[in-house]
């Protein structure tokens, strides 16, 4: 597994342009929370990954708005990966997340999209900030997460 990523973040700063198709199935293969969420990506590079989803009634609490829970699955997946390409190793686990939910994520105002960015990146961990916003590019919600590599 370590090997792949390393490739992963090799073809990544090459400029390949197959590769985010390659990452999106390979993710939809091999997670059912980024498969059931519908996350799709849009861009990645070291230290940054950017994914959209849409608006699901799966994935929504009462009053027709996507349910936290999912909002902090989304950060915790995008931050994770952001974090892989910055320190090429799979091996990692969820220390700290943080978020604050700012904007309620409705079906009026999808689809999101979701930034990552590696702010630092140690010898065991690594910070990151994930951003989520709605169509009008509105900040619904914001996430400061650690990562403590395993390997």
């Amino acid at each position: 597994m370590l090997d792949l990523f390393r490739e992963v973040v090799r073809r990544i700063e090459s400029g390949e342009r197959n590769l985010i198709r390659e990452i999106n199935e390979f993710y939809l293969r091999n997670s059912p929370v980024h498969r059931y969420i519908g996350l799709e990506l849009l861009d990645i590079r070291r230290g940054y990954a950017k994914f959209k989803f849409h608006y699901k009634k799966e994935i929504t609490r009462i009053g027709e708005m996507i349910h936290g829970g999912i909002i902090a699955s989304v950060i915790d997946q995008m931050g994770g990966i952001a974090s892989m390409t910055a320190h090429e190793s799979p091996n990692q686990v969820t220390m700290e997340l943080k978020i604050n939910f700012l904007r309620p994520l409705t079906k009026d105002n999808e689809p999101y999209i979701a930034e990552a960015e590696v702010l630092r990146s140690g010898s065991r961990t690594i910070v990151t900030i994930v951003k989520i916003y709605d169509v009008e590019n509105k900040i619904s919600a914001v996430g400061l997460g650690t990562w403590f590599r395993l390997d």
